[in-house]
This record gives structure tokens, C-alpha cells and sequence, in this order.
């Protein structure tokens, strides 16, 4: 898994090609050893455990998410059970605040949790912040130097 890694995508070979336009190039071979390339099990984890069946489980759900998605690099994204709605996953690739409608959720009543895509570790939200009952507003956790994305976990 390359996790955004251009030069490993491209296979980039020094002196074998041209120098890519998107900045200075590594080597393929020094780029596949870069953290994300351990870190992407992770959120494969995350949506694994909550449909062992497949991708076949689980449907895109931008429309949950109240608030601009984004475009490129920035934009979140979002998917939730097949079926009731029994959980909702959100990527956020940067710090924000985001406002996800959770009225299916409410039926049930849910566990709001941040996942950590570095360490693999979960963070339970004891404060899920504004919103009326059929939507809830959420600040991601204080960024670190390592990343600023984080996944929204709702079951």
C-alpha cells in the first residue's frame, strides 16, 4: 500500500527518468518504507471490524456529514452500515469541527469515538458538543506534529 506515496506510485528509479515535477523525488524503494505504509492497516481495521462481510457492508454516506467536504487532499469522506444504520465512519483528513447527521443512530443510541490513523489506538468523546437530536457537531482532537487527520467513529 503506497498511502499517497507519488514517488512509489510512479515507481520513480533515479536516473533511470526525468525528475518528477512534484518536487524533489526519492527513490521508490526509500518511499515504500515511509510510516503511512505501516499506518493504512490501520483504517483498514477500523472499517474491517464493523463489516467482516466486506465491502459490500458498508455504503458511501457524504450526505451525513452537514458541513463542506472539501475538495483534493482535504476532502472528507464518509460511510456508514448497509442496511439500519448501525454505525458511521468519517475520515477527516485535517483538524476541523464537523457536523455529521446521527438521527438513525439515535434510535439505538451510539459511542461516539476518535480513532487515531498513526497509532491504531481509539479515544472515547465523552463531550459529543452542540447539536439537536438528530444531528451532533464534533472537534477533532489537539493535531499533533505527526498528522492532523483523524476518523470519526460512530456505533
Amino acid at each position: 500500500m503506497t498511502y499517497g506515496a507519488d514517488m512509489v506510485m510512479q515507481m520513480y528509479t533515479p536516473g533511470l527518468y526525468d525528475e518528477p515535477a512534484s518536487g524533489v523525488p526519492n527513490a521508490w524503494s526509500t518511499d515504500i518504507l515511509l510510516p503511512g505504509s505501516a499506518q493504512i492497516q490501520y483504517i483498514h481495521h477500523v472499517l474491517r471490524d464493523r463489516s467482516p462481510s466486506g465491502v459490500a457492508a458498508r455504503v458511501p454516506a457524504q450526505e451525513l456529514v452537514l458541513d463542506d467536504l472539501g475538495t483534493n487532499d482535504q476532502a472528507v469522506k464518509a460511510v456508514r452500515s448497509e442496511g439500519a444504520e448501525e454505525w458511521i465512519v468519517v475520515y477527516l483528513p485535517s483538524a476541523r469541527n464537523i457536523t455529521v447527521a446521527v438521527e438513525g443512530l439515535n434510535r439505538r443510541g451510539y459511542a461516539a469515538k476518535w480513532f487515531d490513523p498513526v497509532n491504531g489506538g481509539y479515544s472515547q468523546i465523552v463531550n459529543y458538543g452542540s447539536g439537536s437530536g438528530s444531528t451532533r457537531e464534533f472537534s477533532t482532537p489537539a493535531t499533533s506534529q505527526d498528522h492532523e487527520d483523524w476518523v470519526l467513529v460512530l456505533e
